[in-house]
């Protein structure tokens, strides 16, 4: 498989990407609404589409985690996901919800407020999570380095912080154990 070195190319997968997962959702959301409206033959053939539009994004998964940067590795991809997809996501929806609260749609409003919300919480538990070390060169990462304890919140903080991708506040929410991995109930 080629390798996407080029950044437009790379940056023309994750549109392709995101404009499959998209069409996915859309498809499969739709095709519980024809169910719901006794349309079982339409309901079947979104169903299907949704099923092959997830395999065409599963495919330009393969070509962004081959391609050198930041999805190469497990902790690569928590990094991306907690530095960069996440808060982004949530900076888009809390934009979104005041323009529809700007434009009189209260419901629409907190609709994306919860989205916005979701994000640090789906962030939240990224930052729970012990993290292996960070690969830095061509050769597979070394794991068995890595003697975390996935239940103790000072390993979790810890490897965390070795990769660069706590703030103070994360921190001593990881620390703390008042992250959902990190509660007793």
């Amino acid at each position: 498989m080629q390798h996407p070195h080029n950044a437009s190319t790379f940056a023309g997968i994750e549109t392709a990407f995101a404009w499959s997962v998209s069409t996915a959702a859309l498809a499969r959301a739709l095709a519980d609404h024809a169910d719901v409206e006794g349309c079982p033959g339409v309901a079947i053939e979104l169903r299907g589409l949704a099923e092959r539009e997830t395999g065409l994004a599963n495919g330009l998964v393969n070509f962004m985690v081959e391609a050198p940067g930041k999805l190469a590795d497990s902790a690569s991809v928590v990094v991306h996901f907690v530095s960069d997809v996440l808060p982004e996501s949530a900076k888009m929806f809390a934009g979104l919800a005041n323009k529809a609260r700007d434009e009189g749609q209260d419901e629409v409003a907190d609709w994306m407020n919860r989205l916005a919300a979701a994000q640090h919480d789906h962030r939240q538990a990224l930052l729970a999570l012990p993290m292996p070390s960070t690969n830095t060169g061509d050769a597979p990462a070394d794991r068995s380095r890595d003697s975390s304890d996935a239940s103790d919140p000072q390993s979790s903080k810890d490897n965390l912080d070795e990769i660069g991708c706590v703030d103070e506040m994360d921190r001593d929410e990881v620390a703390g154990g008042s992250c959902p991995a990190h509660s007793s109930s």
